[in-house]
């Protein structure tokens, strides 16, 4: 089966389980979580969120991690490492990935023993308590966003009660239409998290909107939009390097005060009960 078909079975509704069995099991039976290394961009994506840990051997938990190389990838980084799904078959491709990954010549670099990490692999519902809490991160890739209200909300309490004092979520949604942004925004607030980049965000999208140039974002650099009719032929180009100029200084200036806006909240969640949640709203 083509993974155009196979990526066509993922349930419309993302709290079935027994869907998300049927999809994972298409796609690791035609071997597509080997051909495709996906840690790769999940990690781009993940990466610089993580604000500096407060203590040594960081604990983290990836809900809805699927199948991925992303938590191993933390857990040889020395992070102390929780990897959930509510697909079980998720849970037990992942599982037996850890035996095999010598055997693949795709994964084989993956394949170093953990020593100073832990990697956990468990079969949970996102919206219900999860007993291993005290989380430093919580890294929720793609997963919140496909959930109904209720259970968004679900979740982000979940979340929240789940995190050690200062401890950081970090929600990483692709492709989602700005009209949701703010309602999503407003549920992870409603659930007690303090919610990072407000100002700077609100900043920095009507500074690029009053530029009028046509830009995609890749990761947090916006970038002009090659294919707009203004940037063909030699004339473009010197259009397209000159519009480029000015979404670079509109990004320095707002990873600028994100960084102020991060000491910030370093500070505040070292002498108050303070859980931070950073979106990361990801569009290409």
């Amino acid at each position: 089966m083509e993974l155009f078909e196979i990526m066509r079975q993922m349930p419309k509704d993302w709290e079935d389980a027994a869907g998300w069995d049927h999809y994972y099991t298409l796609f690791c039976e035609s071997g597509y979580h080997l051909k495709e290394l996906i840690a790769t961009f999940d990690l781009m994506l993940v990466g610089d969120c993580l604000m500096t840990p407060q203590r040594s051997n960081p604990k983290i938990w990836f809900p809805g991690c699927g199948v991925t190389l992303v938590p191993r990838f933390c857990a040889l980084g020395r992070f102390r490492v929780w990897a959930s799904d509510i697909s079980g078959v998720a849970i037990r491709v992942c599982k037996e990935m850890e035996k095999d990954l010598e055997k693949h010549e795709k994964l084989s670099a993956f394949a170093k023993p953990i020593t100073e990490g832990e990697l956990h692999f468990i079969q949970h519902d996102l919206r219900t308590p999860f007993v291993q809490g005290d989380f430093d991160y919580i890294v929720d890739v793609k997963t919140f966003q496909g959930l109904s209200s209720g259970s968004k909300a679900e979740a982000a309490r979940v979340y929240r009660d789940s995190l050690t004092q200062g401890g950081q979520a970090v929600f990483v949604l692709v492709n989602v239409r700005e009209e949701y942004h703010n309602e999503i925004k407003e549920i992870i607030e409603r659930s007690g998290f303090h919610l990072t980049k407000r100002e700077a965000d609100a900043w920095f999208f009507s500074a690029l909107g009053d530029t009028g140039i046509p830009y995609t974002r890749l990761d947090k650099r916006p970038c002009v939009r090659k294919d707009d009719e203004r940037y063909t032929g030699a004339k473009g180009q010197l259009n397209q390097k000159r519009d480029q100029t000015k979404l670079d200084r509109l990004t320095r200036e707002y990873q600028k005060r994100l960084d102020d806006e991060f000491r910030r909240l370093r500070q505040v969640s070292k002498e108050t009960n303070t859980r931070i949640a950073y979106l990361r709203f990801w569009t290409g």
